[in-house]
């Protein structure tokens, strides 16, 4: 009874990384069950993602964002689960089509659930380059032959994709959702808007965040760390809604405070331990180490997601 006291009381802490953690940090027990299935029914975002992930864990059932059919279930083991008999392994799995969050939107057909968001594009040499993994190998060669205009109809670059997936995005933001945007120009500087207080989602913001995009100078890295700093601090202090991280970039961890995938990583996650923001790792570029090793790492550590962008996202 103390434990779900104090539980309750760090449940209804008023900074959200504080309920992440302690939602995270949860063994998966039986007796937990209800208690936290009543929390996702208020939650949002990575919180409520967190919930329904654990509310899988300990039933190995398949109901996503289905509140609904947990409830149900819920209901039929109520007995079981808080009566300290519960064996999942002796419990039928049902059919079910996990049900995405109802707030998700996509960004490069990751689907993302979120109370704020920062968006972190890598504004140097790699946003000419043309978006389609295969065209790069068998065509570019550094200088295109021709303006950039004679090909972009039919191999568009990096930019216009991530401008193109920017904006489908936003289309989508619901309401109550909170996003910043920095770009990343050269090796440790940057502009951004969204550093004060996340932006909502008027029209004039997202016309704002587009235009930052339009003018990434197309030249020159930067370094895949110093662009998740970043993006923590996007918000302003204690950063509010903040519970995601979307890293658009080759990955290359080099050119700034450090030099290998595997120290700019463990630096990442030390830092990120109890802020629990979760990184969705977009990765441009051919290069696959030490570039795939950090993104995927610094996304596998907090629950987000690595996606290697070979060509641009099929229209929707």
């Amino acid at each position: 009874t103390k434990a779900k006291e104090a539980l309750g009381a760090a449940w209804t802490d008023e900074e959200s990384a504080v309920r992440r953690a302690l939602i995270a940090s949860l063994k998966p027990m039986p007796t937990w069950f209800g208690a936290v299935l009543g929390h996702a029914k208020g939650a949002r975002g990575v919180e409520r993602d967190l919930c329904v992930q654990y509310l899988a864990t300990v039933s190995r059932q398949t109901f996503g964002h289905h509140l609904e059919q947990w409830d149900a279930w819920y209901a039929e083991y109520k007995d079981e689960l808080e009566g300290g008999n519960f064996d999942a392994k002796t419990i039928e799995v049902r059919e079910a089509k996990p049900k995405p969050a109802p707030d998700a939107f996509e960004f490069y057909g990751v689907p993302i659930s979120s109370t704020g968001a920062a968006f972190v594009i890598e504004g140097s040499r790699h946003m000419a380059v043309p978006a389609d993994l295969e065209v790069q190998r068998t065509q570019w060669r550094g200088q295109w032959p021709g303006t950039r205009r004679q090909w972009e109809d039919e191999n568009p670059a990096h930019q216009t994709v991530v401008q193109q997936q920017f904006e489908a995005a936003a289309a989508r933001f619901p309401a109550e959702f909170r996003w910043g945007l920095a770009l990343l120009i050269g090796k440790c500087s940057y502009k951004a808007i969204g550093e004060k207080k996340l932006l909502g989602a008027k029209s004039r913001d997202i016309k704002e965040g587009v235009e930052l995009i339009e003018t990434a100078p197309q030249k020159g890295g930067a370094a895949a760390y110093q662009g998740l700093r970043v993006g923590a601090s996007l918000g302003g202090k204690g950063s509010g809604a903040l519970d995601t991280i979307v890293l658009w970039s080759t990955g290359d961890p080099a050119g700034g405070r450090y030099m290998t995938s595997a120290a700019a990583a463990d630096a990442w996650n030390r830092f990120n331990r109890f802020r629990r923001l979760r990184v969705i790792a977009i990765r441009i570029g051919n290069r696959k180490d030490p570039a795939e090793a950090f993104m995927n790492a610094v996304a596998a550590a907090s629950g987000g997601v690595s996606l290697w962008a070979k060509k641009p996202p099929a229209p929707k």
